[in-house]
């Protein structure tokens, strides 16, 4: 990953962050809308199938109770437990038994939704309401179940059942045991069956279209449902039946009828039964699916016009950059043009200007630097050269200082990280150069050389193949000040640029006379003639350049002379296609070596 942003330009890299940025932006915000929006629906849906189920709940139980109630003329009616208490083969008091279907058919007649009352004895004798006509296997059958599914307690059992009247229909049956006048054991049995179709019409199912409503019992059976396919049902065994156990109350989502569905439910403390309304899930979701495309349609088109200003903004930086950086490039090369640009950035427009005032006054240097006497008189000279490096090096340094720490915060800011890395490199260098001092530690000079390097690195997108050797008990020793980075420019532009495998050691050690600092390359080498016309040039002791010999080595070797003596300075060694070796001699102990020289010489 980091290899590719390196090989990407600023342009690209700007137009890739403001990509992620604002992509994660919408995506978040869109994100958070429509997990919201659910989460309200959801909890909409929720309250209302509550609502639902609290409401058909009571209605239920109050629908039931009444009919329990109604039981209860039965239950203590002596002419009831008079025909219980008779054997099988007594006959039935006529009144008695007139006075019994009288009760049972006003109780029919008061509650249309009874469609049938069954009194059945243990001695046989049977009262019911309309006299249906029922096989007589099926009377025995009755009383046996309704026997074996309630408690001798008298208490009323409510269950589902298939209608004994109307084939494909069910009935709510509430179902009892009867005693006599005499003991305590049951004598009879009393089942009451209501249509189970009166709970729809109590509940006003067409209002709840969208809706599911059944009711379970205890056993996880389905007593009631609206499709008739589903009534009698065992759900023991299911996920749903996991949700419904040892909870009173409650809200799930499961799959059901091949879709994920929202269960709420509801148990009644009446009956025992459990009342659950459904919705099917994607209908909760369904204003969200409007949401989701007005999100991601606004989100779209936000996401165009945000790219559209990015690439404006991004143009507007990496261009003037971009121009800024050919210009110093052809400074390396020593063509000394000017760059024309106007930018909307006040820092880059101030950097430009004084930019082109270098290369103005750095133009206006070098000619008079070329057409001044070659026997110029050597102090003059060498203040020249070293006014020429301070421009070189302090392009008006405080104002460039303070505008590439404005530059640096501006990348800091757009998450532009190697814009700033290279920002705080260059602005370390100009700092370093601003010093007002000429001798320095080896370790400062070695970080202005890291400095170099990092910008070097990003401006040809090639780490350079540089190694040091150098003792940790030498880094406090002390040396001319921007003498090595000359060196280093050197080794990199002439020795090995385009070698594939070569690199450069820096390297220093202490002898009896000398501390020696060594730039040395694997590169290309100097051929003989030339290394003989450099080492000659290095030797002469008048002023003066030589264009066989690079204006910063030479300037190197010039001031170190000047600080420390003509028997100091720079050692050039060579040949062709093996390399090259470049060694700074300076005194072993510098207090004691210094010229005394004015102040002016020493800055």
């Amino acid at each position: 990953m980091k290899r590719s942003l390196k090989k990407m330009s600023l342009f690209q890299r700007l137009i890739l962050y403001f990509t992620i940025i604002i992509f994660f932006s919408l995506s978040l915000v869109s994100y958070i809308i429509y997990r919201h929006s659910t989460t309200q629906m959801f909890n909409q849906a929720e309250d209302y199938l509550n609502h639902i189920v609290r409401n058909t709940l009571a209605q239920t139980d109050r629908f039931i109770d009444e009919y329990e109630l109604t039981s209860l003329a039965l239950l203590a009616n002596n002419h009831v437990k008079a025909m219980l208490d008779l054997n099988r083969t007594e006959m039935v008091d006529l009144g008695s038994y007139n006075e019994i279907t009288h009760i049972i058919n006003q109780m029919s007649l008061q509650h249309h939704e009874i469609e049938l009352i069954m009194l059945i004895g243990e001695n046989g004798k049977i009262a019911m309401s309309n006299r249906p006509y029922l096989e007589t296997l099926v009377i025995p059958n009755i009383y046996r179940d309704v026997l074996n599914s309630t408690p001798n307690t008298g208490r009323a059992v409510i269950d589902i059942n298939p209608s004994l009247t109307l084939r494909d229909q069910y009935v709510i049956s509430i179902s009892r045991q009867l005693r006599g006048r005499f003991g305590f054991e049951p004598k009879g049995i009393l089942r009451i069956d209501v249509r189970a179709s009166a709970l729809e019409e109590l509940w006003d199912v067409a209002n709840f279209s969208q809706h599911t409503f059944f009711i379970m019992n205890d056993q996880g059976r389905i007593i009631y449902h609206p499709d008739k396919q589903m009534i009698g049902t065992e759900l023991n065994n299911s996920t749903i039946w996991t949700h419904l156990q040892n909870q009173s109350d409650g809200t799930f989502v499961e799959a059901f009828n091949k879709e994920q569905t929202l269960f709420h439910f509801n148990t009644s403390n009446f009956t025992g039964w459990k009342i659950l309304a459904t919705t099917p899930y994607s209908l909760i979701l369904e204003p969200a699916s409007v949401i989701k495309k007005t999100t991601l349609g606004i989100g779209m088109s936000a996401l165009l016009i945000s790219m559209m200003l990015a690439l404006l903004f991004t143009r507007s930086i990496s261009r003037p950059l971009a121009k800024i950086q050919r210009g110093m490039r052809r400074v390396d090369l020593e063509q000394w043009s000017k760059i024309s640009l106007s930018s909307s950035i006040e820092e880059i427009d101030s950097f430009v200007k004084n930019y082109n005032a270098m290369v103005d006054r750095l133009s206006t240097l070098l000619e008079q630097l070329y057409k001044s006497e070659l026997k110029t008189k050597q102090t003059e000279l060498e203040r020249q050269q070293l006014e020429l490096q301070a421009l070189q090096y302090q392009i008006n340094p405080h104002f460039l200082h303070n505008t590439l720490g404005t530059i640096n915060s501006y990348a800091i800011l757009k998450e532009a990280d190697d814009i700033s890395e290279m920002t705080e490199a260059l602005s370390n260098m100009f700092r370093y150069s601003i010093r007002n001092m000429e001798i320095v530690a080896l370790s400062d000079e070695l970080n202005h050389i890291e400095n170099y390097l990092f910008i070097h690195e990003h401006r040809f997108q090639k780490k350079p193949p540089i190694e040091y050797h150098i003792p940790a008990l030498l880094m406090d020793r002390e040396m001319v000040k921007l003498s090595l980075q000359p060196l280093v420019e050197n080794a990199l532009q002439h020795g090995i640029r385009n070698r594939p495998h070569a690199k450069i050691i820096i390297s220093a050690h202490l002898d009896t006379h000398y501390l020696c600092i060594t730039v040395e390359d694997n590169g290309a080498g100097i051929p003989a003639p030339k290394l003989a016309e450099i080492q000659a040039s290095l030797k002469e002791t008048e002023s003066g350049f030589s264009k066989t010999l690079g204006i910063g080595i030479q300037n190197v070797h010039r001031r170190i002379q000047i600080i420390f003596g003509p028997e100091y300075g720079v050692v050039v060694e060579s040949e062709e296609d093996r390399g090259t070796k470049m060694t700074m001699q300076l005194p072993s102990d510098i207090s004691r070596t210094i010229r005394d020289l004015p102040r002016t010489d020493l800055l």
